[in-house]
């Protein structure tokens, strides 16, 4: 499975965790569906698997953050045409709780491609049968 997207570092003002997070980018949400990723808390290790791998639970350094809510800061756009939709859509804004020491928020502090992470000191494992390609790919 090939799959693309952005690594969001994820900054806990509880703990002071730095953790990766892989942000799947997909054309639909099936394309992305049961993919994962795990980050260490110092900012250099992340993996990327599907939730089917258990390997990623084995390893103790490695944990994945979970989502805390989503915010929709859109307005509603229940009757608008789809070209007017467009230019009103917002992304929900996501939170998510610091794997480390379970503090409610983490706030995203740097967003950055796969091959800006890796140039900066870190490292990107695929486990299984993924592929991570730059840019859009879809498989």
């Amino acid at each position: 499975m090939i799959v693309s997207g952005t690594v969001q570092l994820l900054s806990c003002p509880e703990c002071g965790a730095d953790h990766p997070l892989f942000r799947f980018c997909g054309d639909t949400d099936m394309a992305t569906d049961g993919l994962a990723s795990a980050g260490d808390r110092d900012r250099q290790r992340l993996a990327l698997f599907h939730t089917r791998d258990a390997e990623v639970e084995q390893d103790e350094e490695l944990r994945s953050a979970r989502l805390a809510e989503a915010i929709q800061r859109a307005p509603s756009a229940v009757g608008l045409d789809f070209q007017s939709f467009r230019t009103l859509y917002q992304p929900s804004e996501l939170t998510y709780r610091c794997p480390w020491c379970d503090a409610a928020e983490t706030t995203v502090s740097q967003e950055m491609t796969p091959a800006e992470f890796v140039d900066a000191g870190g490292r990107i494992d695929c486990i299984g049968a993924i592929e991570l390609r730059e840019g859009q790919a879809f498989s």
